[in-house]
């Protein structure tokens, strides 16, 4: 499978799943050329209205397609471009997925919430380095969890 249809399909999932779990509503373009962002997820207080009223907050994400047979682990590492990651410190962070998937349309989705906190700590002593080795942990299968996840970081 070539690179823009790993994309596509990265994509593809990543928003299906989310935009089942209500409060959340994705904007992530396709082919998007923007640099260190994919798009935002925008985070509503209401969990079947997406009125500007209830708007919480627009958060940026990052999304990475990556293709593999599963079994898939619970954790992964993957590598961060050091000037993304000075991007998102200068953009008060940003949530990070990388979607594992295969042609059986089996999937895994990881992220790891990019704080201004975090990213400091990843780039401390690691500012010449090209990329940086980034843990990402499953995404949760509970939609309440789920939200929490975009909650706590908003916060």
């Amino acid at each position: 499978m070539n690179k823009e249809r790993i994309e596509l399909s990265a994509r593809s999932t990543l928003e299906g799943f989310l935009n089942r779990i209500g409060y959340i509503t994705t904007d992530i373009p396709s082919n998007d050329k923007t640099p260190s962002w994919d798009g935002h997820i925008r985070l509503y207080n209401s969990k079947d209205s997406s009125a500007k009223k209830f708007l919480a907050k627009n958060i940026p994400v990052q999304l990475k397609g990556h293709y593999a047979n599963p079994p898939y682990s619970n954790l992964i590492s993957f590598s961060i471009e050091t000037d993304d990651l000075r991007n998102y410190l200068n953009h008060n962070g940003v949530i990070f997925f990388v979607v594992y998937l295969n042609e059986n349309d089996d999937y895994k989705i990881y992220y790891n919430t990019l704080s201004t906190l975090k990213i400091r700590r990843l780039l401390k002593g690691k500012e010449n380095q090209d990329t940086i080795s980034v843990h990402l942990d499953e995404f949760p299968h509970d939609k309440d969890e789920a939200v929490d996840v975009f909650y706590n970081f908003a916060n």
